[in-house]
């Protein structure tokens, strides 16, 4: 008899936590991780048609700023239906939107989820994205019971991989043509932390 465990059954996956049913404001010294908004697309765009921005992630750069636009209205649609999506990410000083940072895939069953981010590049070499990042991470391992999270950047993204490491995160192979991207595979790194690892504070 071809019988189904309920406990490690896919259909009985958890819910998403209800906290992304009204995505919570973080705040860190320098920066505020908020839900993106319309107004944000003069700066999402400045930074999304900069092909120095794109070139180590999976979209090619925007067009034009309806193109901004049409991804920031996705966005709010997911925000409306309670979906995991990222935060948008403001700079406290300047209170420019620089980028975005969050969790886009999640594994309720298994308690494990994978981080993505992007920055413009004027902001870049400052330890932002870190200290987004382990603000985002904290909020995973504290908020959405969280055991394991992971991330995945390309071979040549020196940058990434150095902001990876610096939050605590284990190098822990390649995934071959994992990806694929512009009309080609690529090859991944993979790195994970769990909720028993020490979060790093250095920049």
């Amino acid at each position: 008899m071809n019988s189904v465990n309920p406990e490690i059954s896919p259909y009985n996956e958890p819910a998403l936590p209800a906290i992304y049913n009204d995505l919570p404001e973080l705040t860190t010294a320098r920066l505020v991780l908020r839900k993106m908004r319309l107004t944000d697309a003069g700066d999402m765009f400045a930074y999304a048609s900069d092909p120095d921005v794109s070139r180590h992630l999976v979209w090619t750069p925007h067009q034009n700023i309806d193109e901004t636009l049409g991804f920031l209205k996705y966005v709010l649609s997911r925000y409306a239906q309670g979906t995991i999506e990222d935060w948008g990410i403001e700079h406290r000083q300047t209170r420019a939107f620089i980028g975005t940072a969050g969790y886009f895939f999640y594994d309720g069953l298994h308690h494990r989820a994978e981080i993505h981010y992007c920055l413009a590049k004027s902001y870049w070499r400052q330890g932002l994205m870190t200290e987004a990042l382990r603000a985002i991470i904290a909020f995973g391992f504290q908020q959405m019971n969280l055991h394991r999270i992971e991330a995945k950047c390309f071979p040549d993204n020196i940058g990434s991989q150095s902001i990876l490491l610096k939050l605590g995160m284990q190098y822990e192979g390649i995934m071959r043509q994992g990806l694929y991207a512009k009309k080609t595979y690529h090859d991944m790194r993979c790195y994970a932390i769990l909720s028993s690892d020490s979060i790093k504070n250095n920049e």
